[in-house]
């Protein structure tokens, strides 16, 4: 069963402080080297009061060097499962544009399960390396629960034209 996390964030001041601090605390896991290294810089747009800003974004950085984005966008949890999406954007202008910053747009409703989806596709995004926007098969990804547990790595394999991932624990 999906654990969510700070469900009524929305609606609640200390609940949505909670959540800012919870993407905080996932940023400072992805690798510093890569984020020195790339120059990332967080937050990229100033945060909206919770009033305004409704969840979107949670959470954004962004790196002048590679000319990439990633913003958060929070939602209420609308029912007993991982709830996630995520897409490739621009910002400044289209993607054909070498100008324009190419965004990871990534929206979800907050869980022990949606966080260790996150964290995997940021630090792909801030290592400069490529994403698979492919849909994995529902039930195959169990992610670490809680920020500060184990960091696991997927394997990924083929199954069906999907990547289905399975972990292990890193030693």
């Amino acid at each position: 069963m999906i654990d969510h996390l700070y469900s009524d964030f929305l609606k609640d001041p200390k609940q949505y402080s909670l959540s800012e601090d919870y993407w905080q605390r996932l940023w400072q896991n992805i690798s510093y080297q890569d984020r020195s290294r790339y120059g990332w810089q967080q937050p990229w747009f100033q945060p909206l009061p919770r009033e305004l800003g409704q969840g979107n974004p949670i959470f954004s950085a962004f790196s002048p060097l590679l000319r990439r984005g990633i913003r958060v966008i929070q939602h209420e949890p609308t029912c007993q499962t991982m709830e996630i999406q995520a897409w490739p954007d621009s910002f400044g202008g289209p993607i054909t544009n070498p100008e324009s910053i190419k965004e990871l747009v990534i929206a979800c409703a907050l869980s022990d399960l949606a966080g260790g989806v996150v964290m995997e596709m940021m630090q792909r995004w801030v290592a400069n390396r490529s994403i698979s926007f492919r849909t994995p098969l529902v039930g195959t990804v169990p992610f670490p629960v809680r920020l500060g547990e184990p960091k696991c790595r997927p394997k990924y394999a083929m199954m069906q034209d999907y990547d289905a991932a399975q972990l292990e624990p890193t030693r």
